[in-house]
């Protein structure tokens, strides 16, 4: 599961209370994996069928299943205690980070895929005798999608070089990447619907399902106000 240190809770006597929301989760997970931060992080591996967790599965706008989990005074085993300490904090963020990373590829090849074929549907889209392309205004959406797609391609290029030539994993241009990905990527597939019109809206067009996966990976590992706040933390530090 996503890092939920600021939805959860384990108090002193070792019960678990909060929620963290819109997880991915397979149909019936067997356990949960938890990194919990605070004054002292810690790993947890709990069984998900315990008593004192609730789940609520459905589907995600991209069709991905996940689940909303509670926690009502889960009694934690010392058993289910993996890890304690700044060494669980450290690697939860590199874990972290490389999720994030990947999103952003999945997203940006996503966006490419998009945009040819917005380009093809525009092309090959005849109304009243005429080529949707040959609309100046629907042209003019396209070059904009394809000047935001190719910024934050030139984005995650430049956090993929990084994490190939580091050790550790960049967060910084990881951090901007997802922001990034926030900003262009909805504006991508938002224009890719209204530039199909209503066909935008159908289940026939693998578009509308391209759109939906790019407008839900904002939201994993991070999403713009959290990317946003690392930025400005650390900028903080810094001065």
């Amino acid at each position: 599961m996503d890092d939920a240190a600021d939805v959860l809770i384990l108090a002193s006597d070792g019960s678990l209370t909060g929620a963290v929301v819109g997880i991915e989760t397979p149909p019936d997970p067997t356990h949960l994996l938890l990194v919990l931060g605070g004054a002292e992080p810690a790993l947890l591996l709990l069984p998900a069928r315990a008593r004192g967790i609730e789940a609520r599965h459905y589907l995600r706008i991209d069709g991905r299943p996940a689940a909303d989990w509670r926690f009502t005074g889960l009694a934690v085993e010392p058993a289910w205690v993996l890890g304690r300490g700044e060494v669980v904090a450290r690697r939860a963020a590199e874990a972290r980070d490389l999720g994030a990373l990947l999103t952003c590829v999945e997203a940006v090849s996503a966006a490419g895929a998009l945009l040819e074929q917005t380009i093809d549907y525009l092309l090959n889209r005849v109304q009243f005798g005429v080529p949707l392309a040959s609309h100046q205004a629907l042209r003019h959406r396209v070059a904009e999608m394809y000047v935001e797609y190719e910024n934050l391609r030139g984005l995650v290029l430049q956090a993929l070089r990084m994490a190939a030539a580091d050790d550790g994993m960049p967060w910084r241009d990881i951090a901007f990447a997802k922001l990034r990905l926030g900003e262009a990527g909805r504006f991508i597939a938002q224009s890719a619907i209204q530039c199909h019109g209503g066909m935008g809206m159908t289940e026939a067009l693998p578009a509308i399902r391209l759109a939906r996966r790019i407008m839900m990976a904002e939201f994993e590992f991070g999403d713009r106000t959290f990317h946003a706040q690392r930025l400005l933390d650390a900028g903080r530090s810094a001065a």
